[in-house]
Formats: structure tokens, sequence, C-alpha cells
């Protein structure tokens, strides 16, 4: 039996939650959907619990984390529990960084005093570390007013916000996303640039996002290996599903 994760706001919103399941039918799978603050849940009973749609986790981080801790206590969990803990707070980018992975230009705040040191009168955009859906996300340009009160908004609610320059480029060619399973590569997709100059602020439960098919180039194939084998997870030891389970 698989538990296929969510959050009771987001059920009829994950679209990808219907593609699976029929998927999942097709390979005569059985499934659940479930959502992962259900205290009513024997997570037991399932064989692997996938995280499909917990998209308010953010909001109740320390909880979140309690709660994947003790499922992947009681089944398997994924992703695991240290990929997760890694990948919900963005200053991971400090670690591909350190890495030598090229990352965006960014700059985490926590201080007064590193808030002062800034330029904030270039094009950016400002986020807090843990964050989904592009929640608390806007996008500023040559109003250092406004993005230092956003700024300090993010330093009382969240304590670390993260400041980066505007990619005109998203503009234009949009992004790239990497799927890997068990840390071999499966498919790309692309992803539609969501900050407008007159649209900056978008707040609530997820993004509806323009996402298409992409064949990724060799060298964005080649960063993906790269953070990889980087990785301090050991990706190779975690067992995924088929991919045409999917």
């Amino acid at each position: 039996m698989i538990a296929l994760v969510t959050t009771h706001e987001a059920r009829g919103h994950d679209k990808d939650l219907g593609i699976l399941s029929r998927a999942l039918d097709a390979c005569g799978a059985k499934w659940e959907i479930v959502d992962w603050d259900d205290q009513t849940i024997d997570w037991s009973q399932f064989d692997i619990a996938v995280l499909r749609s917990t998209w308010d986790y953010y909001e109740r981080l320390g909880e979140f984390l309690v709660w994947a801790r003790g499922v992947g206590a009681r089944t398997r969990l994924f992703n695991p529990l240290d990929i997760v803990q890694w990948n919900v707070d963005k200053r991971y980018l400090i670690d591909l960084a350190q890495a030598s992975i090229d990352v965006m230009p960014t700059t985490f705040v926590s201080r007064a005093r590193d808030l002062d040191a800034l330029d904030l009168s270039r094009d950016v955009i400002i986020k807090p570390a843990v964050s989904a859906g592009s929640n608390n996300t806007a996008r500023y340009v040559g109003d250092a007013a406004a993005a230092r009160a956003h700024i300090e908004r993010i330093m009382r609610t969240s304590g670390v916000a993260l400041v980066q320059p505007y990619q005109s480029t998203i503009d234009t060619l949009g992004e790239t996303g990497l799927v890997y399973l068990a840390g071999s590569f499966s498919h790309a997709f692309g992803k539609a640039a969501i900050f407008g100059v007159n649209d900056p602020r978008h707040n609530g439960l997820y993004m509806e996002e323009n996402i298409t098919a992409r064949v990724a180039t060799a060298a964005e194939r080649a960063l993906g290996d790269r953070v990889c084998r980087c990785y301090k997870i050991d990706l190779a030891s975690i067992r995924c599903m088929r991919a045409s389970t999917w």
C-alpha cells in the first residue's frame, strides 16, 4: 500500500495526483491519498509514504519535521528525512556553493547590520529561507525602501531572508528543472517566469505555474550530475519506485 501524502487544503489542486494514481492503478499498486497531519492515520500500514503536496509545511515546519521523523520510523518515507531536513531551508545554497556548484548569487540576511550593508536599489528578489508557493516572496525594481521593509518583516517573523539579483533571462527562457530518481537523471521540465514587474507578490497555498516538457541541455545535465555527486545524502542508496509507476 502506498500513501500519497498531501494536506487537506491541497485536495483537488494537486493535478499530478490524478496522473500518479492512474499510473499506479495501471500497474496494480494499491494507494491512498492521506493528509500528513491526520492523527488518525496508522502510517505503519503503508509500505511507503510519498510526499506529494504537503504545501503548508513551511507554516508549521517544526511540527512537519517531527511528523516526518515519526513516519520515517514506521514506513519508508520518500524523500527520506535527511533530504527533507536539508531541503526545506534554502540555506542549502551555502552548501552547494561551498562544493563549487554555481548557484544564484544569494545574500542571507538575519541581522540589522547585514541589512544595512545591502544595495537594494537594484532589481532584486526577496524571500524567506523557509517558504513554499512563492509565499512572502517579492520582486523590487529600484524601490530600496520597500525592499528593506520586506526584509525586516521576514526577519521579524521567519528569522532569515534571502536577497538575490533578478535574472532577466528567466523572462524569456524560463527555468529548467531536472528530476533525478535514486541519483539517476529521469527527465526535465520547463517553468515559465513568475515575477513580472507589475505582479510582484504571490501568496497562497500554491502557485499556478506554467509547466512544460523540456529537453535538458548538455550543460544543464552536467550541472545536475555535479549537484547529485556533491549532495550530502547518499542518493545512490535511496531506492525509488520505477519511473513507469509514476
